[in-house]
């Protein structure tokens, strides 16, 4: 069984990247997709008190925000514990089946949460962030953010150098995602490039790959894209000239790319030598 855990603020897009996520394993015939919210027993608790997301969303978040708080005060696993119970059920249920489980979490939001997930084999976290998307998503300004179910997701979106070590991925749901989303992130072999670094199947390690995984804005995914095909129809041939020109095409791609101007790539290259040199020579 393979765990995949989205974390990011609220209505960034964490739900529609699941149903992505949920359509493209079942229809690969390889995996059956568990959508487990963390969540799940809270929401259960508030059926039983009558408190419906649908019809009454206000009240239903008021519940779930009062009751799931008084539970996790007086022991903060208390909804962990409850969820972990299902996945165990839901470990159980693959034992009768063909196809691999793939449980999928749509909202991490506490710590502990991130570190249970973590620490589980065969799991991966994912970052949604809006990216450009910055201060305009709906509610962005509602008091409701600032209550300490948000604090992780708040705090990674503004200090993710510091959060960057504790996910495996970040997602930038940013730009025209919602409309191109699914194109995205199935593009590839088999579930599609960025689904299989997720189930820990895909793994190549070059630039380009990592930059369309780690999911750079769909406009820079665009260049990357140019790059690499401006890279495949480049023919190295004794005409000087040639060379020269192809370089030249290289370097402005790049250049497009970071919104950098004069950018030699060479000059780049030379540089992350040295760079390597430097710290063969601290190391030895």
């Amino acid at each position: 069984m393979k765990v995949i855990a989205f974390s990011g603020r609220a209505r960034v897009g964490k739900s529609h990247i699941t149903l992505t996520l949920a359509r493209a394993l079942w229809d690969s015939g390889k995996y059956i997709p568990v959508v487990l919210p963390l969540a799940a027993p809270l929401k259960r608790a508030a059926s039983e008190a009558g408190f419906a997301k649908d019809s009454d969303p206000t009240g239903y978040r008021a519940y779930c925000q009062e009751h799931g708080a008084a539970k996790r005060e007086a022991n903060p696993d208390h909804w962990l514990e409850l969820w972990h119970g299902m996945y165990l059920d839901a470990m159980m249920r693959e034992l009768g089946s063909s196809r691999e489980y793939v449980v999928i979490v749509d909202d991490v939001r506490y710590q502990n949460e991130l570190t249970l997930i973590n620490n589980m084999d065969n799991s991966k976290t994912i970052f949604v962030d809006e990216g450009s998307r910055s201060g305009t998503l709906e509610d962005d300004n509602a008091e409701w953010r600032n209550h300490h179910s948000e604090y992780l997701a708040n705090e990674a979106h503004d200090d993710w150098n510091h959060w960057s070590g504790s996910f495996d991925f970040l997602f930038r749901n940013d730009g025209d995602a919602y409309t191109d989303l699914e194109e995205y992130i199935t593009a590839g072999d088999d579930c599609g490039k960025v689904i299989e670094a997720w189930l820990g199947n895909h793994d190549c390690p070059c630039a380009f790959c990592d930059s369309h995984i780690q999911n750079v804005t769909l406009d820079e995914a665009a260049l990357i894209a140019e790059m690499n095909d401006a890279l495949g129809n480049i023919t190295v041939t004794d005409d000087d000239d040639d060379d020269f020109d192809d370089m030249a095409a290289i370097n402005r791609t790049i250049g497009e790319l970071f919104g950098m101007e004069d950018v030699d790539i060479e000059d780049i290259l030379e540089k992350l030598d040295d760079e390597d040199e430097e710290a063969d020579d601290e190391d030895s």
